[in-house]
């Protein structure tokens, strides 16, 4: 394979700037484009299990080798769990120097940052802990709060470029539009919420305790990195955990789950966590919704990324959902933010096999049709909490944010110079402190500072 002259996918001539790329499971011989999967390859033969890229054939082969892995593992756990005969996970205690670095750089931020520091130290460790979360782009608007970069970098993320509309322009623009909603809110204290009163109804006790039943679950317990840790957290709650699988952050498909069960409660629980930022929400969602065609005719559109998820998890827990529910286990889908889209759509298959599944979404981003959602309504709860921003990040309500910032843009401009004399002003004052007249006693040589009422 070594001495190949071309790729063996596309064929493209090896030399100049087209270096061979030889695939260490199948050994044959790609370009860099064909042969840039990253996977991992388990023990063979006595060689040790290595992470590396590989092609796509044989991309596709270790995907369908580690599936049916995990399925055995899992529909094993569980009758090992239903025979009372489960073992526990054991931590691997190898800490590499690159843990090591990252626990440093992480901690020696947190100390500097609760230091009594100058100033323009402060801001700099501000600046640095922004930029590490939102990009350099953040660098820009230090006095903003973190809610702007993240809407901005969303927005970045979701439609690129947008035209007519430079980086500094969407910051000013989200600003004030921000102020303007305070506003509203401002003089309609209980508009939101009367307005939930009227199209919604009160949750009934029963929905409560399910959804205070799987949250610690999904919001909480099923974070943890590592299997030992989500394993103690759940035992503080009453769950064995009966198995797992935990992605590689770098892979877009493939999403971390974990299957819970409590004995005395005769509860399963699958969990998925979402991302650890909301900026990752956006960043398939462009991508072009997948048709789902059902048993009974109908046609249901789901994002493509979710969906295929879904089906995924879906594959590995089938058959151990089926031992649980034979038990006479109740089983519960969950999930937070992107991990609730796929547990939403995930209830869809499992109800083919388990019929009273249900599922608790939290935050979950839009990723059905409305005929789907529809489908879905009798058995998913869906909880969104205040100005969650995830829930709300469909494609249609990121350009509704764009055309608002647009029309913000054409005011702006007045308002941002008038706030800048204002500030200015206050500089030189030393940012003196600002008083209502009616509360103080001021003297001809101290007059009232400007905009107080």
């Amino acid at each position: 394979g070594g001495l190949a002259e071309q790729c063996f996918s596309c064929g493209v001539r090896f030399g100049g700037k087209v270096r061979r790329h030889t695939c260490p499971r199948c050994e044959a011989v790609f370009c860099k484009e064909h042969c840039s999967m990253a996977r991992t390859i388990p023990e063979e033969e006595g060689k040790p299990k290595k992470r590396c890229n590989v092609c796509s054939k044989c991309a596709v082969a270790l995907d369908e080798q580690c599936l049916l892995e995990h399925r055995k593992a899992a529909l094993a756990r569980v009758e090992q769990f239903l025979a009372g005969t489960l073992p526990p996970y054991v931590q691997d205690m190898e800490d590499t120097m690159r843990l090591k670095a990252m626990r440093i750089a992480r901690g020696a931020l947190a100390v500097a940052k609760s230091l009594p520091l100058p100033s323009h130290i402060r801001l700099t460790l501000e600046g640095i802990d922004i930029c590490r979360r939102y990009g350099v782009q953040a660098l820009g608007g230090l006095l903003l709060r973190d809610e702007v970069f993240e809407a901005i970098n969303m927005l970045l993320r979701a439609v690129g470029e947008i035209d007519g509309l430079r980086v500094r322009d969407v910051c000013i623009g989200l600003y004030y539009l921000m102020a303007y909603q305070r506003w509203l809110r401002g003089n309609s204290p209980m508009g939101e919420e009367m307005e939930h009163r009227q199209k919604g109804s009160e949750l009934s006790e029963e929905a409560l305790a399910l959804l205070l039943e799987v949250a610690p679950l999904a919001l909480f317990v099923c974070y943890e990195v590592t299997e030992v840790g989500a394993q103690r957290l759940g035992q503080l709650r009453g769950y064995d955990l009966l198995g797992c699988y935990i992605a590689d952050p770098a892979d877009r498909l493939r999403r971390t789950w974990f299957l819970f069960a409590h004995r005395e409660n005769k509860t399963a629980v699958v969990a998925i966590p979402g991302t650890a930022s909301a900026i990752d929400i956006v960043t398939d969602i462009k991508t072009a919704p997948r048709s789902l065609e059902v048993a009974y005719g109908a046609t249901f559109t789901a994002h493509a990324g979710m969906l295929e998820s879904a089906r995924l998890i879906h594959w590995e827990l089938m058959e151990a959902l089926k031992a649980l529910r034979g038990a006479g286990y109740r089983v519960l889908l969950t999930g937070h933010s992107l991990g609730a889209g796929v547990a939403a759509v995930l209830a869809f298959f499992v109800r083919q096999t388990v019929p009273d599944v249900q599922c608790v979404a939290f935050g979950s981003p839009a990723c059905v049709d409305i005929g789907f959602s529809y489908e879905l309504e009798s058995y998913v709860t869906t909880v969104v909490y205040c100005d969650d921003i995830v829930p709300r990040a469909s494609v249609g309500a990121v350009q509704g944010l764009i055309n608002d910032v647009r029309g913000v843009h054409e005011h702006w401009s007045g308002h941002l110079n008038e706030d800048l004399r204002a500030t200015m002003a206050r500089l030189r004052e030393v940012w003196a402190p600002r008083y209502r007249r009616s509360h103080t006693t001021l003297s001809p040589q101290h007059p009232p500072n400007p905009g107080s009422p």
